[in-house]
C-alpha cells in the first residue's frame, strides 16, 4: 500500500487555523484541495483526518475557546509546529 503525501492539505490546515477563524471543515478552499488530494471521500472527513494526525505529531494541539486559546480564535486551535519541511 503506498502513502499518500498530504504535506499541501497539512499546511494549508495550519494556515488557515493560525490566520482565520472558524472550523477548518468548513472552508471552501479546503474542502476543494481535499477533495484534489484523495477524490472520491469525503472531504470534510479528510481534514478531519487531518487534524487528528497532526494533533497526534503534535503539530497542532486543541486549547479550548475562550482565554486558554493564546491565538484569540474561536476555533479553539493552536498551530504548535508552523511547517514540517
Amino acid at each position: 500500500m503506498t502513502r499518500k503525501d498530504y504535506k499541501n492539505l497539512d499546511d494549508a490546515i495550519c494556515q488557515f487555523l493560525a490566520t482565520k477563524d472558524g472550523h477548518p471543515t468548513n472552508s471552501s478552499a479546503l474542502l476543494e484541495l481535499a477533495g484534489t488530494c484523495n477524490p472520491g471521500s469525503s472531504d470534510w472527513r479528510l481534514i478531519d483526518r487531518r487534524m487528528v494526525a497532526m494533533r497526534k505529531a503534535g503539530r497542532i494541539k486543541f486549547v479550548g475557546n475562550g482565554k486558554n486559546n493564546p491565538s484569540g480564535k474561536t476555533h479553539g486551535w493552536v498551530v504548535c509546529i508552523p511547517d514540517l519541511s
